[in-house]
């Protein structure tokens, strides 16, 4: 589960970087992020168990160089070893001081599609999403690598 909520964040992360005045951007990042806060775990009485309120940290670094800070959050629900679903949101910070809010939805444990809420900056009026997927999960289960792929349009 939190393989989960590390790729949506992550993911969703990897939306943020190339020429501020494109009309759209092409999203090919790498993201490398760690856990900065513990999920809880909560079992339920019907055998689902819910994964909620952990605090992601990442740096995106998109294919053109343009670096970016992302924190997420997001729940996730399993049944057993069956992933149920979840989502959660992410605040993309550019280095020039740009805002960018996206939400993220897991398609599988290690993988989730993202989209565009909104921004400030070069990104105000943006839409767009993507996907993003785990490429390296670390032995301590608090790291992990993950490539972000898909577009941002800007007016």
């Amino acid at each position: 589960m939190t393989k989960i909520i590390r790729v949506l964040m992550l993911t969703f992360c990897g939306l943020i970087w190339g020429a501020a005045h494109a009309a759209t951007e092409q999203i090919d990042a790498m993201i490398y992020g760690v856990d900065v806060e513990p999920n809880e775990t909560i079992n339920n009485p019907n055998g689902h168990t819910v994964t909620v309120g952990g605090l992601t940290h990442a740096t995106i670094i998109n294919a053109n160089g343009d670096k970016s800070s992302q924190w997420c959050r997001g729940t996730t629900v399993s049944d057993g070893d069956s992933f149920i679903g979840g989502a959660g949101f992410c605040t993309i910070v550019s280095s020039e001081g740009d805002y960018l809010w996206i939400w993220w939805k897991p398609t599988t444990p290690e993988a989730n599609d993202w989209g565009v809420i909104g921004g400030s900056g070069r990104w105000a009026g943006a839409t767009g999403g993507g996907d993003n997927t785990i490429t390296t999960q670390f032995p301590d289960g608090r790291a992990w690598i993950s490539h972000s792929t898909g577009t941002i349009t800007t007016p």
